[in-house]
């Protein structure tokens, strides 16, 4: 049976003495989302704040059951101001494992692909990430991704969620591949 959720998700990310933020919104039934982003970014190149927004879109083919990985395919893309301006399609496999093993509730593995159009630079990156459940609902995150023709450094991030029902809050350290220095992320979701 498909649930509707909504829900709303703000983040804020500091490097290279700017500030960011986003805004997500989205619904649907479990096996499609669709919304909108809206981003923000602070003391931008030449002064100011960007702005830009557009729509999101992610469809599940697969449900994971048991050996068979959840299988999702979408895309998402933003128009306004040329510094956050970009589309971008992904393919992402997702699949758990309970593990109950001490302090380790369970394991996901998650990987995909990813291409992204900026301008005149494209950029097409795999990527891999891993999620550890302990309790009282607190999960380690990490992700890497191979480097695109536009990147500088290997991209990847790490850091914790906490799932609390109704609310997760998450942060992180980031670093994008751009070149710029390591930043930070901090984010909270809520479903309505």
């Amino acid at each position: 049976q498909a649930q509707h959720g909504q829900g709303h998700f703000l983040f804020a990310m500091q490097r290279d003495q700017t500030m960011g933020r986003a805004h997500k919104i989205h619904a649907g039934p479990a096996w499609l989302e669709v919304g909108a982003l809206a981003s923000f970014l602070q003391d931008a190149p030449g002064g100011g704040t960007d702005f830009a927004a557009g729509p999101l879109a992610r469809v599940r083919l697969l449900k994971h059951d048991g050996w068979i990985p959840q299988v999702s395919v979408g895309g998402y893309g933003k128009i306004g101001a040329e510094t956050l301006e970009q589309a971008s399609a992904f393919a992402a496999l997702t699949e758990r494992f309970e593990v109950q093993a001490g302090p380790v509730e369970s394991v996901a593995f998650h990987a995909g692909v990813r291409e992204t159009w900026r301008d005149a630079d494209d950029s097409f990156r795999g990527f891999f990430g891993v999620e550890v459940q302990l309790p009282a609902r607190l999960y380690l995150i990490g992700e890497i991704a191979t480097e695109s023709s536009i990147d500088q450094d290997l991209p990847w991030a790490a850091g914790f969620q906490w799932r609390a029902g109704g609310i997760n809050i998450s942060t992180s350290v980031i670093e994008p591949g751009d070149g710029g220095d390591v930043g930070f992320f901090f984010g909270i979701g809520t479903q309505f």
